[in-house]
């Protein structure tokens, strides 16, 4: 999965009884994966932790020093980075910039 696939889903694309994620990537194509191996456990935890929200908000949200979820679009706010934490919000993404 690309980060700016990850960084662009909403809660909308996870179904939980069917444990798929739906997945939108280049030229607006649609694949499905499958939450399988405990995943889906991990994905169940992070809603728990996460909160309620509307279907059209981001699915992944970053975590502050705190540990506390910080409630902001990924998309168009920060970039994800992947550190020995795990997912972490990083700096403010440049306009115009690849991913």
């Amino acid at each position: 999965m690309r980060r700016t696939e990850l960084a662009s889903l909403r809660l909308s694309d996870y179904d939980c009884e069917d444990k798929a994620v739906r997945i939108r990537g280049k030229r607006n194509k649609e694949r499905h994966i499958y939450a399988e191996g405990g995943a889906n456990i991990l994905l169940a935890t992070w809603l728990e932790l996460r909160g309620e929200g509307e279907p059209e908000d981001p699915l992944i949200l970053p975590l502050g020093k705190d540990g506390r979820v910080r409630h902001l679009d990924l998309r168009r706010e920060e970039h994800l980075t992947f550190g020995p934490r795990g997912l972490q919000g990083g700096q403010e993404a440049p306009q115009g910039g690849k991913d």
